[in-house]
């Protein structure tokens, strides 16, 4: 059986909103901390991994004192430090989640990995200007190997900064599946890229009272608190460019 982990990419260094997966959300917990409960929750992953800055010792020591795995690598090249992490802890099949996502559900990443056994590249979110799932609750599934090929025949700062581009927009010929939604909830924002993001994730966590809340419970609280009047002045692709 394949080892497969998701591995989160997390830094402070946010144009936007700097530290942002370190600010607290609900009952002291931050981003890294509500997806690592959160993904405790999927039946098909083995393990959850942080790749963050060598530099980034506020993340670090906290990956520590919570005795969370993690891995250190390049700020840039967040490609190399999704290669080091699956290398380091023997991944064969990588579900990429960032930490300004901390509501990515388990189901999400449960149906994507089945999914993987069929396609070498699965998402929910990709390409973002076509998706219908939230913002935020982006999931991608590729395997170790997919990766390997990926970062000797694309070495662009923009690709090993994004890491996925080339598995989607067309340059790789590979084999590729998105979920789709019947109905679309892409005015539903719940990543955080800003304060007002934060608040809406409060406000979601706070009305709930779950930290593990699914995905359909909470579009329906986003929307049943009109939270689309908080953060949805802001595009989807913010964070993509």
């Amino acid at each position: 059986m394949e080892k497969t982990a998701a591995i989160i990419q997390a830094r402070l260094g946010s144009s936007r909103l700097p530290h942002k997966v370190m600010k607290s959300i609900f009952k002291g917990k931050n981003s890294l901390d509500l997806l690592h409960e959160r993904l405790s929750n999927s039946r098909n992953i083995n393990s959850t991994i942080f790749a963050v800055p060598e530099k980034d010792n506020l993340i670090i020591n906290h990956l520590k004192a919570k005795g969370y795995q993690y891995t250190c690598g390049d700020e840039k090249n967040v490609t190399q430090r999704y290669l080091k992490a699956a290398l380091e802890f023997n991944i064969e099949k990588i579900v990429r989640i960032t930490a300004d996502c901390p509501l990515v559900d388990p189901k999400i990443i449960d149906e994507c990995v089945n999914l993987s056994d069929e396609y070498d590249y699965v998402s929910n979110n990709t390409p973002p200007d076509e998706s219908d799932y939230a913002n935020g609750s982006d999931v991608e599934v590729f395997s170790t190997r997919l990766l390997k090929k990926r970062s000797k025949s694309f070495t662009s700062n923009r690709d090993n900064e994004h890491v996925t581009f080339p598995m989607w927009d067309g340059r790789m010929k590979i084999t590729k599946y998105r979920l789709k939604k019947e109905i679309s909830d892409k005015n539903v924002r719940i990543t955080i890229d800003n304060e007002e993001d934060v608040e809406v994730i409060r406000n979601i966590l706070s009305f709930s009272n779950n930290i593990f809340i699914n995905y359909e419970s909470i579009v329906k609280i986003y929307n049943k608190l009109d939270l689309y009047k908080i953060n949805g002045k802001y595009h989807y692709s913010e964070g993509w460019k």
